[in-house]
């Protein structure tokens, strides 16, 4: 009875061991195989770069005003603001071209003295956005005529419709690129068939130029002949397609 039990439970054993070995080599199979049919995978880029007249000036003025009582300084500058902004319409530019940016009051402290408020500062600054550049020069003598004490400075940029319509074009170059360099690759690598499984882009985005100083002068802006000019800008794309290998 004894033999009995040992050799059945002998054959338990060999058992039990054969099926951890067999698992085991299943599992490893199958992890093998997993990767195995991991598809193998290139990445191609494309880059274009278009040459670009902006259509749009940006000057970003506005009045910086001090004083000891916060009211007092804010009916100034409110003041200052409304006379900048009645010219800006008489000179014709919609109240949709004009956003204000920045308006910040706070007080102005004596370090000496443990902090003591020795009075109040408020800063209001006006965007304005305009077509015609020949007025940009007039537009931004008339501020400082008007009440502006700050002039942050002038930039020219694309208008949002004319920036979607660059930025679809520029993307569509890219990507023409990017199938040359494959079709130029798969000769070299003898590629028979592959799949687009993926697209990423990034850089698309106007370069823009800021033309003039942060603060200028008053003497030199109300000059009715400044030499504002838009100049040429660029407006680079890079795109990055995956293909998977077949």
């Amino acid at each position: 009875m004894t033999n009995i039990k040992n050799i059945l439970f002998g054959s338990l054993s060999l058992l039990a061991i054969g099926l951890v070995v067999l698992t085991g080599t299943l599992v490893f199979q199958l992890i093998n195989d997993s990767f195995n049919k991991t598809p193998a995978t290139i990445t191609i880029t494309g880059y274009s770069k278009i040459n670009y007249i902006p259509d749009e000036a940006v000057i970003t003025a506005g009045v910086l005003i001090e004083g000891q009582d916060p009211k007092d300084v804010q009916i100034k500058s409110d003041n200052l603001m409304k006379g900048l902004v009645n010219f800006l319409k008489e000179e014709g530019i919609e109240e949709k071209n004009l956003k204000t940016t920045r308006y910040n009051l706070s007080p102005k402290y004596d370090f000496e003295n443990y902090n003591q408020i020795i009075g109040y500062s408020l800063e209001q600054t006006l965007e304005v956005k305009l077509k015609d550049f020949s007025k940009v020069g007039e537009i931004v003598a008339g501020l400082t005529r008007n009440g502006a004490n700050e002039i942050k400075g002038l930039s020219f940029v694309l208008s949002d419709e004319a920036e979607k319509n660059l930025k679809k074009e520029a993307r569509e170059l890219a990507i023409a690129d990017a199938y040359q360099n494959l079709d130029n690759l798969k000769r070299s690598l003898n590629i028979k068939n592959v799949k687009l499984i993926g697209f990423s882009e990034d850089g698309n985005q106007p370069i823009t130029y800021q033309r003039l100083d942060a603060t200028l002068q008053n003497e030199y802006l109300k000059s009715s002949i400044s030499p504002i000019l838009a100049g040429e800008n660029e407006f680079v794309s890079n795109v990055y397609l995956v293909f998977e290998l077949r």
